[in-house]
């Protein structure tokens, strides 16, 4: 006598539907972790791009007084006198700086867009598999 095991298909199937909600689950948690990091960066660039433009207007203004004219500089809560030109290279600077956090933070949004594309096609691709079986 020959014994041939035949698996339950209702219990195979139950098994797979199991298995496609448990990825489904993780590929969705991951999905959302992705679109939190794509928030919290846009808020980032949206405070870096809102120093840069008030940096550049600072700038702008003190580039219309005159060359003996006292400025301040705010410290906590007090001002201390300051050269014109050091206020200017100290916002130069912030500038060069903010617009290479404005960078970084483009290259690293493109990544990030790049893994929530990925997730998406893996939900689409556990969704098209779940409604096959």
């Amino acid at each position: 006598f020959f014994f041939i095991h035949i698996r339950n298909t209702s219990q195979t199937q139950a098994e797979m539907q199991f298995a496609q909600k448990g990825e489904f689950a993780q590929v969705q948690s991951k999905l959302l972790e992705t679109n939190r990091e794509i928030s919290a960066l846009n808020s980032k660039i949206q405070m870096s791009e809102r120093a840069r433009r008030r940096a550049l207007l600072t700038l702008g203004e003190l580039s219309t007084l005159n060359e003996g004219t006292v400025t301040y500089k705010s410290v906590g809560k007090m001002f201390l006198a300051v050269p014109k030109e050091q206020i200017e290279t100290e916002l130069n600077a912030k500038v060069k700086k903010l617009d290479f956090d404005l960078k970084a933070f483009a290259d690293q949004g493109a990544y990030i867009k790049k893994k929530q594309a990925e997730y998406e096609s893996a939900i689409k691709e556990v969704m098209i598999n779940s409604s096959r079986t």
